[in-house]
């Protein structure tokens, strides 16, 4: 199972996986930032004192806004940090106020067993898991756990929420399909067992 190189990707595969990253991105600045900075503009073009406090906070929220998608964009540096240790770090950082997220870690260094460019694709698929539990899934428990196993490398992420029929996705959901992308150009297997109103187990093997 120790891996130092980690799978070539082709060309085509890392371009749908880029492009997918980028679709998304620009869904989150339309659909969250832009409309609160038009609205800040707008407010501003009045020059009406007693709506300042309020344009104020509509900046904040765009600020706060782009933050989180720097944030959640940025790739994490896997050689000088453990990607686990990068991952609870950012979703502490966007979720501060949310407890629901939980950590079971397991006592193996995964950095020893997989390589960086596959700690990068697992980070990325695991930070989408529950950035879509957080938003999508009014879960109160989201557990997240890795283990190994005679067999591989297994980590999960499981709650207690909602949840949604995976062969039913509007077309311009992005997110299952591009960990599905990421984990088969990274050559892991990705499941996903969910119900409507059964929550959501998923679960990533190297």
């Amino acid at each position: 199972m120790n891996d130092s190189s980690g799978p070539r990707v082709d060309l085509d595969t890392a371009t749908q996986i880029i492009e997918a990253d980028r679709s998304d991105l620009a869904d989150q600045i339309h659909d969250d930032l832009i409309p609160l900075l038009f609205v800040a503009r707008a407010t501003v073009d009045r020059h009406d004192g007693d709506e300042m406090r309020q344009v104020s906070a509509w900046l904040a929220d765009a600020m706060q806004t782009a933050r989180a998608i720097l944030n959640w964009s940025h790739t994490p540096d896997v050689n000088s940090a453990n990607w686990r240790d990068e991952l609870r770090r950012v979703i502490e950082l966007l979720y501060p106020d949310d407890k629901r997220v939980q950590w079971r870690w397991g006592s193996v260094d995964s950095t020893t067993v997989i390589s960086a460019e596959r700690q990068i694709q697992l980070y990325r698929i695991i930070a989408e898991a529950i950035r879509n539990a957080v938003k999508h899934s009014s879960a109160d428990n989201i557990i997240v756990a890795d283990q190994l196993e005679a067999d591989g490398y297994r980590v999960s992420v499981t709650d207690d929420g909602t949840g949604f029929d995976p062969a039913d996705l509007p077309p311009n959901h992005h997110g299952v399909r591009t960990m599905q992308r990421r984990a088969d150009a990274a050559g892991m297997t990705l499941r996903i067992d969910s119900r409507r109103q059964g929550g959501t187990v998923l679960e990533v093997h190297v």
